[in-house]
C-alpha cells in the first residue's frame, strides 16, 4: 500500500514539475494583426532628392485624359520593352541617315536665297513627322510598349536620339560642321532631339490607345496627338531658329540652354508635375475628373 502510495507521489510532483515549464497564457506573445485584403498598400515613399523644384499641376485636364488612357504594363517577357528601345534607335538613326544624305539637300538646293525656310520651317515639320512614322512602325509591331505616357517618352526619346545621332555624324563626316560648331552640335544632339520627339511620343501613345477604342479616324488623330504633335514642331523649330540667326555653333547652345529648360518644365508637367530618374517608368496617379453629381434622385 505504501509503494503504491509514494507511487501516486512521484507522478504528481512530476507532472507539477513538468507544468511549471510550461509558459503561461500572459507570457505567450499576441498574435499578429489580421491584415484587411480589401485595403489597397500604401503609397510608395520616394526620396526628396529624387525631384527636381515643386510639383505642378499647369495642364490638369490634359493630365487626366492621358491617365484615363493609361492601363498597366503588360509584357510578354522583360526583353520586350529593351526590344522596343532597340527598334526605335534604329528606325530613327535609318531615316535619320537618310535625311541628312539626301532629302534635305535636295529642298536646300532649290530653295536658293530663302535656303532660311529650310531649318526655320520645312526641317522641324519634315523630320518631326519621320520620327512620328518610326514610332507609328514601332506601335504597330509592338503596341504593348505604348502601355502609358511614361513609356511614349522612352520611345520618342530614344527615336529622337538615333535620329539626331546620325544625322550628325553625316555632317560631320561631310564637314558641314568643323571646330567649335561640331563640338556643339555633339553636345547638344543629344539632348535637343530627345526632347523635341518626347512629346512626339506621348501624342503616338494616345494615338495607339485610342485606336483600340475609337473606331473614327479624326478623333484618333485630331485632339491630343495633335497637340503634342504641335508642340514637338514648334520646340524644334524656335531651336533651329536660334541656331540660324547665331551660325557657328553658338546657337546650338543658346538653344539648349534656353529653349530646351522651358519645354523640359512642360515635359515634366505632362508628365504628372515631376521627374523621377530612378522610377522614371513607373506611372504617377492622376485624379480623373468625373462629372458633378446630379441633384435628381435616381428613380
Amino acid at each position: 500500500m505504501n509503494a503504491v502510495l509514494n507511487r501516486k507521489l512521484k507522478t504528481r510532483r512530476r507532472e507539477a514539475n513538468w507544468n511549471d515549464c510550461l509558459p503561461t497564457s500572459r507570457s505567450l506573445p499576441p498574435p499578429p494583426p489580421e491584415e484587411d485584403p480589401g485595403t489597397p498598400p500604401p503609397p510608395k515613399s520616394f526620396s526628396p532628392s529624387e525631384f527636381h523644384l515643386p510639383e505642378t499641376n499647369l495642364f490638369k485636364s490634359i493630365r487626366a485624359q492621358l491617365a484615363a488612357l493609361e492601363r498597366p504594363p503588360f509584357f510578354k517577357s522583360e526583353l520586350e520593352p529593351i526590344l522596343g528601345v532597340l527598334i526605335g534607335l534604329v528606325l530613327g538613326a535609318f531615316l535619320g541617315l537618310v535625311v541628312a544624305l539626301g532629302v534635305n539637300k535636295a529642298i536646300s538646293a532649290g530653295l536658293g536665297e530663302n535656303r532660311w525656310l529650310l531649318p526655320v520651317f520645312i526641317a522641324p515639320l519634315f523630320e518631326e513627322m519621320i520620327k512620328a512614322i518610326c514610332m507609328l512602325a514601332l506601335a504597330f509591331a509592338l503596341p504593348r510598349v505604348f502601355p502609358n505616357r511614361r513609356y511614349g517618352v522612352l520611345m520618342g526619346g530614344v527615336t529622337g536620339l538615333g535620329f539626331g545621332i546620325f544625322a550628325t555624324i553625316v555632317g560631320l563626316m561631310a564637314g558641314e560642321f568643323q571646330g567649335f560648331n561640331a563640338f556643339a552640335r555633339l553636345v547638344a544632339t543629344p539632348i535637343t532631339q530627345p526632347l523635341f520627339s518626347a512629346f512626339m511620343g506621348i501624342g503616338i501613345f494616345v494615338f495607339v490607345n485610342r485606336r483600340s477604342t475609337d473606331s473614327s479616324g479624326s478623333s484618333i488623330i485630331l485632339g491630343l496627338p495633335a497637340f503634342f504633335a504641335l508642340i514637338a514642331i514648334i520646340s524644334h523649330a524656335l531651336a533651329n531658329t536660334i541656331d540660324f540667326v547665331a551660325p557657328g555653333g553658338i546657337g546650338a547652345f543658346i538653344a539648349a540652354v534656353t529653349v530646351c529648360p522651358f519645354f523640359v518644365f512642360l515635359l515634366r508637367d505632362f508628365l504628372g508635375g515631376r521627374l523621377n530618374f530612378f522610377h522614371f517608368l513607373e506611372p504617377v496617379h492622376e485624379p480623373l475628373e468625373l462629372p458633378p453629381p446630379s441633384d435628381v434622385p435616381p428613380p
